[in-house]
């Protein structure tokens, strides 16, 4: 469903862009094909694409008009995420750019779509993303009401009495989920202190050895 959303906003977004002349629609992809949030951005890709296609077949913006896509890989980093959104809109002059997979390299883009005034939309969780200007969007549910259902269906299921969590410090969604979390979960169950990661970690014995004893 996310998936179709991003498709839906990216007609949305191309059609109050689109300047009243007969040429190409380009719209930018900087998504995440590698790194930590590729398992978003592999599905977004494919729903973009798909969209672009339909608009295009369709005749969408008359028959002179197509939807022109630029898509590059941006790691799930974000200084490439920033570096590919000055790309696309300067040298290619993307009208929209669609497709950040994930907070951080939303959050580090969405500066420079509201500086050059070009709408951003992204598959990412973070209120932050939309608190940095007009120009910039995400499509996901907020973490408050993703965690909600979630712990909801934990709590009922397995009625735990004593509860660890772990979260990826650097990613702003992340921190958010879990401040909620244990919010939601204070008088409920004993909390114990919040355990962090970085995105970049690979080696959690150490805190998994913590979290077993």
């Amino acid at each position: 469903m996310k998936h179709r959303l991003l498709g839906s906003a990216l007609l949305g977004l191309a059609v109050m862009a689109t300047p009243a002349l007969a040429q190409d629609i380009v719209v930018g992809v900087p998504v995440a094909q590698t790194g930590i949030t590729a398992f978003v951005g592999g599905p977004g890709k494919n729903a973009i694409i798909l969209a672009a296609e339909q608009a295009n077949e369709s005749g969408m913006f008359g028959k002179d008009r197509k939807i022109k896509l630029v898509i590059e890989d941006d790691g799930s980093e974000r200084g490439q995420a920033v570096t590919l959104a000055n790309r696309m809109i300067l040298r290619d002059q993307a009208l929209v750019l669609v497709g950040m997979a994930g907070t951080a390299p939303a959050l580090a883009a969405a500066p420079v779509a509201n500086e050059h005034k070009v709408p951003m939309i992204a598959l990412a969780t973070s209120p932050a993303i939309t608190a940095v200007g007009p120009y910039s969007f995400h499509v996901m549910a907020s973490p408050n009401l993703q965690m909600e259902a979630v712990i909801r269906y934990a709590n009922d299921k397995y009625k735990p009495k004593t509860v660890a969590t772990v979260w990826v410090r650097d990613n702003e969604g992340a921190v958010a989920q879990g401040r909620f979390v244990r919010q939601w979960l204070q008088g409920k169950a004993t909390v114990l202190p919040e355990e962090s990661a970085l995105s970049s970690d690979t080696d959690f014995s150490v805190l998994a050895t913590k979290l077993a004893a």
